[in-house]
């Protein structure tokens, strides 16, 4: 449905449905938006309230540096 998706993880620490962290391989500006539009109109997605979108070499199963990641000022 979603080709740019490489890898998703649904961490138990977010009540499942909860949070969401998904790495894309990004190819243009204003992709991680489409990404998280996608999923979000796709079934029980919707009910999800944070999804995190991650491109590059991030691990995305490895949430200490990906929250220090996500957190830092561009």
């Amino acid at each position: 449905m979603v080709p740019e998706i490489r890898d998703m993880d649904m961490p138990i620490e977010g009540v499942f449905h909860n949070l969401v962290i998904t790495k894309i391989e990004k190819e243009y500006a204003g992709q991680g938006q489409k990404v998280m539009n996608a999923m979000w109109g796709a079934g029980q997605m919707m009910f999800n309230k944070i999804l995190v979108i991650a491109d590059g070499n991030n691990k995305i199963s490895d949430y200490k540096p990906l929250a220090q990641y996500i957190s830092k000022k561009p």
